[in-house]
């Protein structure tokens, strides 16, 4: 898989925030101001989340992964929300079901084809248990770095 850019300042852990578009804008300024993404970005990530929901409910946890197209992209980066209290997306699998998500994955993604590996990585992820424990339980942007380096290979 491509180098994806993960790191401390891309995280907010205990985000207190009500609706998935105040979450995605949130992530999308911490991605803007690093020069990850483009001014056009939000707005073409809003905009696909209401045509093609992201969330998804595991046994473990449900989360959401909103992203859009890499012509929006300037480099490949995961920008990680921990929220405080359950924030509503719509379920990917049902458009009429809306999922109280507790973690939120923003993609920034320079090659289509690469976008399907790394959604399925992190499906993956958040389906083992010891991980999202991990994730859940850590007290520093640091130690969620270092596991989404590890298990991400970036």
């Amino acid at each position: 898989m491509d180098k994806i850019y993960i790191a401390d300042d891309l995280i907010e852990m205990n985000l207190n925030l009500d609706t998935k578009e105040e979450v995605i804008k949130k992530l999308s300024e911490l991605m803007f101001k690093n020069k990850i993404v483009k001014e056009s970005y939000v707005e073409a990530v809003l905009k696909r989340e209401k045509e093609f929901p992201t969330a998804l409910s595991t046994e473990n946890i449900s989360f959401a992964i909103p992203h859009t197209d890499p012509e929006h992209v300037n480099k490949a980066a995961i920008a990680v929300a921990l929220l405080k209290n359950k924030v509503n997306f719509t379920s990917m699998e049902n458009y009429d079901q809306e999922i109280g998500v507790k973690i939120v994955f923003l993609l920034a993604i320079t090659n289509s084809s690469k976008q399907v590996k790394v959604l399925q990585k992190l499906i993956e992820i958040m389906q083992n248990k010891e991980i999202v424990d991990e994730l859940l339980n850590s007290e520093d942007q640091n130690k969620l770095v270092n596991i989404f380096q590890k298990k991400l290979k970036v």
